[in-house]
């Protein structure tokens, strides 16, 4: 088993030759609002790009939907065919 932190709550895990991306926040830094929209997000840039966090993943698991654990532009990167798990 092999996981990465992207970013945040954004992971890569890696297990018995399945890649998942779970909580995909893909959006640049300071260019979504906060949660609680008192300050803006994410506080840190992507280490890769967006389409470098998501390549090769068979599946996306996400924990719960907040904006900031599936945002705007990781669904609309997705594949639409990628099956979803929340």
């Amino acid at each position: 088993m092999r996981i990465q932190l992207i970013r945040s709550a954004t992971l890569r895990l890696e297990y018995a030759g399945k890649r998942l991306v779970i909580d995909p926040y893909l959006a640049a830094k300071h260019t979504m609002p906060s949660y609680a929209g008192k300050s803006l997000n994410p506080l840190v840039n992507l280490k890769c790009s967006p389409n470098e966090v998501i390549e090769g993943a068979d599946m996306t698991i996400i924990s719960h939907l907040h904006s900031d654990h599936f945002d705007p532009v990781a669904q609309n990167l997705l594949p639409k065919e990628m099956p979803i798990l929340c």
